[in-house]
């Protein structure tokens, strides 16, 4: 007879909840309701993907919630007007056009992989170039460095 001893480890002071992944499902849930984002699936590895426009802006944001990633957006994603300091948590594909203009990103962490339309990303704390976009998304159409 063999005995197996299991245990779980918890860092301390941490929440259970959160630890065990109990709870996530209706934390995404309520956070894109928050913003009416509608007719999406959260995946198993809860990513999200939506078939719909996103459009968030909101002052004072300087990033998503840890557990919000999205990573299909089937038309376009729209992250302006808050302060975002990251773009991490944002989609990997985006089908339409993407922006995160007007915020104060200094780096371009998290941008998508792809974008099947416009990427905006004018007036930043820092100034991107179009070779620096390039390097790290695939953009069907034209990247906008400075706003229109």
């Amino acid at each position: 007879m063999k005995i197996v001893k299991e245990s779980i480890s918890f860092e301390k002071s941490s929440n259970i909840y959160k630890n065990l992944n109990i709870g996530i499902r209706e934390r995404i849930e309520k956070w894109l309701k928050t913003f009416k984002i509608n007719n999406y699936v959260i995946r198993e590895d809860y990513t999200i993907d939506v078939m719909d426009d996103v459009s968030i802006h909101i002052k004072g944001l300087i990033k998503l919630p840890n557990f919000i990633r999205f990573n299909r957006i089937s038309r376009s994603f729209y992250i302006v007007d808050c302060d975002l300091i990251t773009l991490e948590g944002c989609p990997k594909y985006v089908g339409t056009s993407f922006s995160c203009s007007n915020n104060k990103l200094i780096s371009l962490n998290g941008c998508p992989e792809y974008v099947g339309g416009d990427f905006y990303c004018g007036n930043n704390k820092r100034q991107f170039t179009k070779d620096e976009i390039n390097k790290i998304c695939k953009v069907r159409d034209n990247i906008y460095v400075t706003l229109i």
